[in-house]
Parts: structure tokens; sequence; C-alpha cells
């Protein structure tokens, strides 16, 4: 800057945060390549089940005709295992590419959450060690206008996640936050399991993206299309080795 004189009297420095204009153009181009994604994928894999339901039914043929024992029937009866595999994984993709409408509802999301987490404390219980599930509620109800069936299977999908990276000795802390500054409540599923590489957050909400032999790649996928449905957003952090914390946040009144 310059006086009256032309003469150089200071500095203007102009600073403009561009991070949320950045995580907002991350969103856009995130969703625009999921929708055609799935798009090509619903396509996939209703093509695949036709040919698949073919190869399944000569594959049983061959398992009736051959008698036990037999080196063919055990390649047949292979192959059908295989088949139904592929198919599990064409349904999941098929549903997760179909349109979803959600139901709206006032829910009290403290009993929500109590219901399901009893149901995942018997699976937690199948490990044989001090494996805990913790559930940290605040004293009064919190309303949420939401689709009850939708954000219970995308608990429950973050509860499994957490079951499947975590070692006998799990603990898994599930809490509610309010935050009545921006009318959101908060949803934290918190383990102390392997956690996740810093190259592999950015992927883990595409679909088919997995590290585990067994996964489909599609749990995290579908509870990314569940908070997008219900206006809300989702954030990971995690330390390999120390554990993994997924917080979805929803409206406490509906988005409008």
């Amino acid at each position: 800057m310059y006086d009256q004189n032309r003469q150089k009297s200071g500095v203007l420095e102009v600073i403009e945060d561009l991070r949320q204009l950045k995580e907002l153009q991350t969103k856009i181009q995130r969703r625009e390549s999921l929708a055609a994604l799935g798009e090509m994928a619903a396509q996939v894999a209703h093509e695949l089940r036709n040919p698949l339901a073919g190869v399944q039914g000569f594959a049983q043929f061959l398992i009736e005709d051959l008698p036990q024992g037999h080196i063919a029937r055990q390649y047949a009866e292979r192959i059908v295992a295989g088949v139904k595999d592929i198919n599990h994984i064409a349904s999941r993709l098929l549903e997760f590419t179909k349109p979803i409408v959600p139901q709206f509802s006032d829910v009290d999301l403290l009993e929500l959450l109590r219901g399901e987490i009893e149901l995942v404390r018997a699976e937690l219980a199948k490990k044989d060690g001090a494996a805990q599930l913790i559930l940290r509620l605040p004293a009064e109800m919190i309303p949420v206008n939401c689709d009850p069936r939708l954000i219970k299977q995308a608990v429950l999908n973050l509860l499994k996640n957490a079951i499947e990276a975590t070692d006998k000795n799990a603990v898994i802390n599930v809490a509610l936050h309010w935050d009545l500054l921006r009318n959101r409540v908060r949803i934290n599923v918190q383990d102390n399991g392997i956690g996740i590489p810093k190259e592999n957050l950015d992927k883990i909400f595409s679909p088919f993206f997995t590290t585990r032999t067994k996964g489909t790649g599609l749990g995290l996928a579908v509870v990314k299309k569940i908070i997008d449905l219900h206006h809300g957003d989702i954030h990971v952090l995690s330390v390999p080795g120390k554990g993994t914390s997924v917080i979805m946040e929803l409206m406490i009144k509906r988005y409008a």
C-alpha cells in the first residue's frame, strides 16, 4: 500500500480458506463418479445373473448324476459354491445401485441404538476373550427425523466392521453427542482394531474397495449412501495399529 506521496506505507495480505470449497468439490466429484459407476455396475450385475443361473443349473445336474466321492462331483460342487459367491456379490451390487427412498419419521435415537447394541453384543460374545461393547448415551431422548431402518443398517455395518477389525480383546465404543449449535447429533463408533493406513482413507467409501479377503467392499459405501440420503456427514479418523473412529452426523430436524 502507498500513501499520498506514493511512498510504500505497508502491505495488505488477504488469506482465503478454501478447504470447505475443496471438500465440496471432492464430494461432488465422488457422487458423480459413483452415479456413473452405479449405472454400469447395475447393468453388469443384471447381465451376469442369467448365465450364472445356467452354469449353476448344469453343475447341479452333474452333482446329482455323479456318485459320492467322484472327483468330477467335487469339481461340480466347487463350481456351484463359486457361482453362489458371485451371485451374492451381484445381489449386493444391485442392492447398492438401486434407488432408495427414505421413509422419514420421528425416531428416539437412544432407543434405536439400545436395541441394535443388544444384537451386536451376542455376536461379540463369540470372540473368545474379554471383548467389550460400551454404549455411551446422554440421559435425555434425542429425537431425530430419519429412516430408522436405514440408520439401523448403517450402524450395524459400522459395528460389523469394528468387530472384524479387532481381536478377542476388542473394545468398541458407541457414543452419541449433541451439537446444538449446528442442530446435529453425532453417532461415534470407535474400536481398538488394526486401523486404516493413511493411503487408504480416501478410498474406503468407494464400492468394492476392501483389504479383506472375504469382504465385498460395499459396507462403507452403503453407509455413505445412507448418510448422504439424510443430508448428513460421515468422517473417519484412524491410526494404524491403534484403531478407527467413524463419526456419522445427522440433522436433529429434517433437512428442508
